[in-house]
């Protein structure tokens, strides 16, 4: 199959040093089992054996791609998956639409803002809490800024910490902050109503994974509702199981990822 690909045609598996265009234009590379983007720094994403997307490093494209026109795209194999591909290209466009950075102390009263936007109140994070949490652990916040607007449109936040099992004191306690741990429980995932299904939450996520393992992190945990286990199972995660949380009267599930 040569010439144009539909997104929906699209597929993660395929073989290494295939060119795709888009019906947008833009071209993207498979590398060494990872797409890339033109020939610049961009999110570097994989599959797993379950065809489940999987983040990796971020890299520069190998220096014959640099050099290469990327004219005369020539496809090996193409497998419809149009579930995937949408996935994908959601994110790729995500890492162009939004500038992803720390959260900045000043920031807390719209980070708290967010937080009550995007859960109910039994779930959402006391305000003090996330006050605190923004002023004291800004480092373990990603947030990710609307290129156009300079507004954020959702972060992922947690806590440093070397024990391994979530409990709820983590929410409501910011000494339990260790700059140095080697886990991280995520306290919340954010996205605004009006920046969904666009890939941002994989987006941020894939970026908060890249960071922390650059950090020297071993796992991030986070507990789920069971509705959500699929989504993140989709992000890497692993299902261990009913989690000890009672968090807001609700039953979770705790999810495990390995860097």
């Amino acid at each position: 199959m040569c010439g144009r690909v539909p997104p929906s045609m699209i597929y993660a598996g395929m073989e290494k040093d295939t060119i795709i265009t888009l019906e947008d234009g833009k071209r993207y590379v498979l590398a060494d089992g990872m797409y890339y983007q033109g020939d610049d720094y961009y999110l570097a994403m994989g599959v797993d054996e379950k065809d489940n997307i999987i983040p990796d490093d971020i890299a520069l494209l190998k220096e014959d791609f640099l050099e290469r026109e990327l004219e005369g795209e020539s496809y090996v194999s193409c497998v419809e998956d149009a579930a995937l591909t949408a996935r994908l290209v959601r994110i790729f466009r995500a890492r162009e639409d939004f500038e992803f950075r720390n959260v900045r102390p000043d920031e807390a009263e719209k980070t708290n803002a967010i937080e009550q936007a995007c859960f109910p109140p039994n779930e959402a994070c006391p305000e003090n809490c996330m006050y605190d949490r923004t002023r004291y652990a800004s480092d373990m916040f990603l947030v990710a800024v609307d290129k156009k607007t300079g507004e954020i449109a959702g972060f992922l936040n947690g806590i440093a910490t070397n024990e391994s099992t979530f409990r709820d004191e983590f929410f409501l306690d910011i000494s339990l902050y260790d700059p140095k741990g080697t886990n991280v429980m995520l306290c919340g995932l954010d996205v605004l109503p009006e920046y969904r299904r666009r890939g941002l939450a994989s987006a941020i996520v894939a970026a908060y994974i890249e960071r922390e393992r650059a950090n020297g992190r071993t796992s991030l945990i986070l507990t789920c509702l069971d509705f959500r286990i699929p989504m993140y199972q989709e992000m890497g995660f692993e299902d261990k199981g009913i989690s000890g949380s009672s968090w807001g009267g609700e039953e979770w599930h705790d999810m495990v990822y390995y860097l």
